[in-house]
Order: C-alpha cells, then sequence, then structure tokens
C-alpha cells in the first residue's frame, strides 16, 4: 500500500528539529509514507512567525496543508494542533498523535507560566538560535488553551494514537485513553520506550502507522 497520492502531514514537537527524526521519516519511507514536514511556529524556517490566536492557526496552517483530503501526523505538542486543526479544516480525513495530547502540565502541578519560564531559560541557557522565545511562548500559551482537545473534541475521522510506556505519565494517558473508548480510536503503546520514542524506535512507530493506514 503506498500514502504518496494522500498528502500526509507531520507537526513536530516543541524545540524539534526535522534532522533529529530523519530515521523516523526514513522508516516511515521504507513502509512506502511520504511525509511533508511543516515548522512549528518559531521554529527554524518559521523563526519569525508569531501566532496568538485560534484564527491565526488556522488561517496559518490552511494554505500549507491546502483543500486536498490529507492526513496529519502531531508529535507531542504537535499532537495538540492536529487535533485542533482537525476540528476546523474539513479535509483532514485522519490524525495520527504520537505521545501527545493526553497529558498536560496540570497533571503535575505546572502552570503554564512557569512552563513558558521553564522553556526560555533552556533556549537562553543553549543558545538555540532556531527557536524564537517571544514565538515559543505565544505557541505554548495557545496548546494550553486547546490543551486535550481529543477529549471534547468529539471527532469522528480514523485517529491513531501512539504512546510510549514512559512511567511517569502512563497512568495519566491510560485513564484518558479508557474515556475515550470509540471506534474510530485505535491507540498502541511502544513498550520500553519514553518521549523520545521517534528516535529510539522508528521502525515500531511507522509500522503501527502503516498498520493503521
Amino acid at each position: 500500500m503506498t500514502e504518496k497520492a494522500r498528502q500526509i502531514f507531520f507537526l513536530n514537537g516543541l524545540g524539534g528539529t526535522k534532522e533529529e527524526i530523519l530515521p523516523f521519516f526514513q522508516a516511515l519511507h521504507l513502509c512506502q509514507i511520504d511525509v511533508e514536514y511543516l515548522s512549528l511556529p518559531g521554529h527554524e524556517s518559521e523563526k519569525l512567525v508569531n501566532l496568538i490566536t485560534q484564527d491565526e492557526f488556522i488561517h496559518y496552517y490552511r494554505p500549507l496543508i491546502g483543500n486536498a483530503s490529507c492526513i496529519l501526523i502531531g508529535y507531542s505538542i504537535g499532537a495538540e494542533i492536529a487535533v485542533f486543526l482537525a476540528q476546523h479544516l474539513p479535509n483532514i480525513e485522519k490524525i495520527i498523535l504520537i505521545d501527545g495530547g493526553l497529558v498536560c502540565g496540570e497533571d503535575f502541578g505546572i502552570s503554564i507560566e512557569e512552563d513558558i519560564a521553564q522553556t526560555l531559560v533552556i533556549i537562553e541557557e543553549n543558545q538555540i538560535t532556531s527557536l524564537n522565545s517571544e514565538s515559543i511562548a505565544s505557541l505554548l500559551r495557545f496548546t494550553d488553551k486547546i490543551r486535550l482537545g481529543i477529549m471534547q473534541a468529539n471527532l469522528k475521522i480514523p485517529i491513531l494514537i501512539v504512546n510510549s510506556s514512559q512511567k511517569e505519565v502512563l497512568a495519566i494517558k491510560q485513564r484518558r485513553l479508557a474515556q475515550l473508548s470509540q471506534p474510530n480510536i485505535t491507540h498502541c503503546t511502544i513498550e520500553q520506550s519514553t518521549h523520545q520514542l521517534l528516535a529510539e524506535y522508528p521502525e515500531k512507530v511507522a509500522q503501527e502507522i502503516q498498520h493503521f493506514l
């Protein structure tokens, strides 16, 4: 089976780069699945893009995704955005959420402003020039507003959720998955993996996506 005819887009996690997940993209290609990478606002080629409102996110991504039927893959924070876009862009016919969308800062007693402050310190201390601090702060505030969207979205399209087995959050994710017992939702766990599962087990994640598609 090939998914080349249907456009598939990938939304990365916070601070992620395309180079870091090339092994995952290569594993997808071996499964005859080719994906177009979309940089997040404030990242790399979109470093100067600063989006704040829901309308701004919709208007930004609509021309990038186009009007043809497509599939979105979202990893980590990208999963929250994928759920949001699937609610507003009717040509998205399937979404794949990789270790994202089921856990938020509140689960650990971390406020959004604390999360932003910690993230900006990391950017500054590590001199990460590919990230725009102002845009990253806006992105974190936006995803906080739409957090756990999968729990309220009531989407009818096919959804695949691929989780890591990271112990600290596994129980939380399992509890929320139990609340999402719907025939259109498929989920699996990559055993012995952490949140970096795309780097740890690119072939396994790619195979789960191939089976779903």
